[in-house]
């Protein structure tokens, strides 16, 4: 007698992980604040996404291009506090420092922007761009003036943000270190004026400040300007 027909157990399909390049950059920037962008790499951001490397392949196609994503990322979602002022430079100055601090908030952001190039489709860029070129305005620095100002601002404001990364954590121990050997180096170069004041050289509190350096380099602007 035959048997009976049994109908064939309906197996549940596995789980499909559905990704987004949004949660690539999202996984990828959490993994840099943990181990720090020189361990970032694409099997790293899909092991922590539970995927294959190949999927992460469908939105970037190398480690270059999941950073620029990233920096791009950051730059867009940098909010940056308006402050009530009548003083056009010292509008640009405290949009400058608060931009400042909103970086170095974000982990490998300093680094990003030191060695990638800008996104120039970037919101947050041109946002910046915006505040800084209005105050410019107000200032009387319109047209291509203007536009040279901004990325002198915005060149002194990165290149201060990486400089003062570079010193960060620096004791008198390090910087009698620093005297000691920028004074041995000019004596043996014959660089009288950097052996003379090799002392005031090599002291921190001498680097001045990125308000200072954006103050001199605005006042210098409105000199030209008038």
């Amino acid at each position: 007698m035959p048997r009976p027909r049994t109908s064939p157990e309906r197996r549940t399909p596995p789980a499909v992980t559905l990704i987004s390049q949004d949660d690539v950059v999202r996984a990828a920037l959490e993994l840099t604040a943990e181990q720090g962008l020189e361990a970032l790499s694409i099997r790293r951001v899909a092991t922590a996404l539970g995927i294959a490397p190949m999927s992460v392949y469908k939105f970037v196609t190398a480690k270059d291009e999941l950073v620029d994503a990233m920096l791009l990322h950051l730059l867009d979602r940098m909010e940056i506090p308006y402050t009530a002022t009548t003083d056009w430079r010292e509008q640009i100055v405290r949009t400058m420092c608060a931009w400042r601090d909103l970086v170095e908030e974000q982990p490998g952001a300093v680094q990003m922007l030191a060695t990638r190039r800008l996104p120039p489709g970037s919101a947050g860029l041109a946002r910046l761009a915006e505040r800084v070129l209005s105050a410019l305005d107000h200032g009387g620095i319109t047209g291509p003036r203007a536009a040279r100002a901004f990325w002198q601002v915005f060149s002194t404001t990165v290149g201060h943000i990486v400089f003062a990364r570079a010193r960060a954590g620096l004791d008198d121990a390090d910087q009698a270190s620093a005297r000691e050997a920028m004074h041995r180096t000019a004596t043996e170069r014959g660089f009288d004026h950097v052996a003379d004041l090799a002392t005031d050289l090599t002291r921190i509190e001498n680097r001045g400040t990125l308000e200072d350096a954006l103050r001199v380099l605005l006042t210098g602007l409105s000199t030209e300007h008038a």
